[in-house]
């Protein structure tokens, strides 16, 4: 299983920047221009992959460690500050 949690890092480093470095607030940013339906929906979808790909952090560590019988790796509390970062841009 930490194979499959360092093939998983390795994958999301190896991501292209826009992807991994996307800002939470994307959906807030004053932009000079409105964004294409085309270009709302690869924002989205971006989101949407790096929520994904927190919530695998979050759930292989879960695996790992299911009963805590070693401390929680810190990693996760900061996989679930980004997804909830991410929520809560999400339109209401």
């Amino acid at each position: 299983m930490t194979e499959i949690n360092s093939d998983l890092h390795h994958w999301w480093q190896s991501c292209i920047p826009e992807v991994r470095n996307q800002s939470n607030d994307q959906r807030r940013q004053i932009r000079s221009r409105q964004l294409t339906v085309a270009e709302t929906l690869q924002e989205e979808g971006i989101s949407s992959t790096r929520s994904c790909v927190f919530a695998c952090i979050i759930y292989v560590n879960h695996v790992l460690n299911p009963v805590y019988l070693e401390p929680q790796n810190p990693e996760v509390a900061e996989e679930i500050a980004k997804i909830v970062g991410i929520a809560k841009q999400c339109v209401q």
